[in-house]
């Protein structure tokens, strides 16, 4: 009986550090580092990879027609 009350609190346990890898992955930034942050922080780092702005890494910068030629 102990374990049908303990199994939902360690699958939310579980679940919360592969959702911050996930909202990390959304947000372009790395979802493994994220991922060990949420194994040892589960709520703090969800909450705190929500809150930062997305990485510029990836993007596209639009090209001025001074650089052309």
């Amino acid at each position: 009986m102990e374990f049908l009350f303990s199994l939902p609190a360690i699958l939310i346990i579980l679940f919360q550090p592969v959702l911050t890898a996930f909202a990390a992955y959304w947000y372009d930034r790395n979802p493994v580092k994220w991922l060990l942050i949420g194994l040892l922080l589960p709520f703090v780092a969800t909450i705190i990879v929500l809150w930062l702005p997305e990485s510029n890494r990836n993007r596209v910068r639009a090209v001025e027609n001074d650089e052309l030629f």
